[in-house]
């Protein structure tokens, strides 16, 4: 299942939703004109293991999403992308 939608470029986030169906309308209706990465939890936290991270959860929505992570890159890895 790949329930995790990680939206942006500059600033990242990602969007964890019950399962595919949420994700699918989701990305469907919003992200026509964004780039993101559809992820299953162990590939995001694969991706993303060495990131700060912060989790807000969600109340009742119509795309059934439970949460959303804000993504900090680790330090060294801004530092790499700016060398």
């Amino acid at each position: 299942m790949k329930n995790y939608v990680v939206l942006g470029e500059k600033w990242l986030r990602a969007m964890v939703f019950a399962n595919d169906a949420g994700a699918d309308g989701y990305t469907e209706k919003n992200c026509t004109n964004i780039r993101y990465q559809r992820y299953s939890e162990a590939e995001f936290r694969n991706a993303y293991a060495h990131a700060n991270m912060r989790l807000l959860k969600y109340g009742a929505n119509e795309h059934m999403a439970q949460a959303l992570i804000i993504i900090h890159p680790a330090l060294e890895t801004r530092q790499q992308a700016a060398a």
